[in-house]
């Protein structure tokens, strides 16, 4: 094929014929480009999807925790607030997700249950850096007694785990 159009193009040209030559090379071009402009957006595709899958680690934070009676009010209160900025963010309604164990539960300690669900450790960070407000509400819960009595991290009374999904 491609012989038969370039002695297409010198008939043309012996012809006399310059502006129907030039219209063919300029196709002929343009052929050319269109096909190396599909391998690059290929490898560009196959490239940048290699790049987003070792990214995509779902991963959960889950916390196990007790909460003292009478800070329990001042907890919901805080943690409503904290979901409340991260929905305003864009994060999804009720993204840190609290379970507690019924009364009735024999277990007496590590009663509640706090879950987060995030796609990658990128993700992880881009919650908890979401604005000033957020990291202010974080601050003050700190050196509150939220954060002295609840936020231990003390594998005893507030067990705390990063954990990531397992492909099998």
């Amino acid at each position: 094929m491609i012989f038969l159009d370039k002695l297409n193009l010198k008939l043309r040209f012996l012809r006399g014929d310059i502006s129907q030559v030039k219209d063919i090379f300029y196709i002929s071009q343009l052929t050319i480009n269109h096909n190396e402009m599909k391998k690059i957006v290929f490898i560009a595709l196959l490239l940048s999807l290699a790049k987003l899958y070792p990214q995509n680690q779902e991963r959960l934070s889950v916390h196990f925790f007790d909460i003292p009676e009478k800070l329990e009010s001042e907890f919901l209160k805080f943690n409503s607030q904290v979901n409340k900025i991260l929905e305003n963010a864009g994060y999804g309604k009720s993204f840190y997700k609290l379970y507690k164990v019924k009364k009735e539960d024999e277990n007496k300690t590590l009663r509640y249950f706090q879950i987060s669900s995030y796609t990658s450790d990128k993700h992880y960070e881009m919650t908890h850096n979401v604005n000033d407000e957020y990291k202010s509400l974080w601050d003050k819960m700190w050196e509150s007694d939220l954060g002295n009595n609840v936020w231990t991290f003390d594998n005893k009374t507030h067990i705390y785990r990063k954990v990531y999904r397992v492909y099998n």
